[in-house]
This record gives structure tokens, sequence and C-alpha cells, in this order.
């Protein structure tokens, strides 16, 4: 269950760092679903933050109202669920990574940054060769 959550953070953190390096010159043309964005950005904060959020979201029905603008913009758009659900699964998107991510949003937004096409592939190989 630890692995599961450590990789689930990572995930928010490289997808945070995805957002920054298409934000560099020259910017990229990638276009990103905004609640995806929002989403993956807050997600990322809220595990940072989590001594503070953690109590809020883990409670339901909520109690109490989370304290930072991260938070409350979370809590709005999920008024029943929170972000700490590392296994969270539906059968119509099947894995999430938040409530309103699917772990295939985050593979498609991927594949528009760097096509996994056959010529793709080999060359990313040939950049990691064994040792």
């Amino acid at each position: 269950m630890d692995l599961a959550r450590e990789e689930h953070h990572f995930a928010l953190v490289a997808a945070r760092n995805l957002f920054r390096a298409l934000q560099l010159q020259p910017a990229s043309q990638v276009s990103i679903d905004p609640v995806v964005r929002d989403e993956l950005i807050e997600g990322r904060d809220l595990h940072e933050l989590w001594p503070e959020n953690l109590p809020v979201f883990m409670v339901t029905s909520r109690q109490a109202q989370p304290q930072y603008p991260t938070g409350k913009s979370f809590a709005a758009r999920n008024p029943d669920r929170g972000p700490y659900s590392w296994l969270s699964w539906t059968l119509d998107a099947g894995p999430l990574l938040l409530p309103n991510v699917p772990a295939a949003a985050v593979h498609e937004l991927l594949e528009a940054v760097e096509p996994t096409t056959p010529k793709n592939r080999s060359s990313r190989h040939a950049r990691c060769r064994p040792r």
C-alpha cells in the first residue's frame, strides 16, 4: 500500500513538472484539458501539504472546509471525494489518478508531448544503453 501511495505522489510531481516544462520557450502547442491541468496541479499541491489537508479530505461527509485556496478549489469541484485515494478505479474510466483525472488522460498528454512511434522508441532506447 505504501508503494502505491508513493507512486501516486511521484506521478503527480512528474505531471506538475511536465506542465512547467511545456511553458518553457518555445512554448508548446500541446492542448491540455483545463480540469485535468487544475486537478493535477492541485492534487500535487494537496499531497505536498498533506498534514493540513488530509484530516479535512479523509472524512466522509466532510466536517470542515480546507483552509487554503488549492484545497478550496479542489473541494468545490469534488464535494464528496478527496485527492488521497491512490487506488481509485471506475468501470468507465479505469484507474484514476485523481477524481476527475483518469490515468488514460495522463497517458494521452504524454503521447501528445512525445508520440511513441516505433522511430521514437528506438531513439529513446538508443539514449539509454545498458552499461
